[in-house]
């Protein structure tokens, strides 16, 4: 459960990648894109690799280059020197499938 001191409170077994993803955040009136690396994925979430932070509970939609877009609600986040790294939670369970689908997995 503790690795490196770290608490690790995750069941599911994590993917690492690298893979480049689109970060689409909404701003009042209008939708920004940003670019992000998806760093693991799980069947309960994703770990991006982001160079703004987020808010906790923040709704996300992620898109891959030429693949599904799926939305995510920011559950952690942690500076991580000139990226945040955000811990995002599936809004809907058969996002997984998608992004494994996807990514060839």
């Amino acid at each position: 459960m503790a690795q490196c001191g770290r608490l690790d409170r995750r069941n599911e077994d994590r993917r690492p990648t690298q893979q480049p993803i689109a970060i689409l955040r909404r701003h009042r009136f209008r939708t920004v894109k940003e670019k992000a690396y998806l760093r693991n994925y799980a069947d309960g979430g994703v770990c991006l690799a982001a160079s703004q932070p987020a808010e906790l509970d923040e709704r996300l939609s992620l898109r891959l280059a030429d693949g599904p877009k799926f939305d995510v609600k920011v559950r952690w986040q942690m500076q991580q020197g000139d990226h945040c790294l955000l811990g995002c939670e599936y809004v809907d369970p058969k996002a997984f499938d998608a992004l494994k689908t996807a990514l060839g997995d």
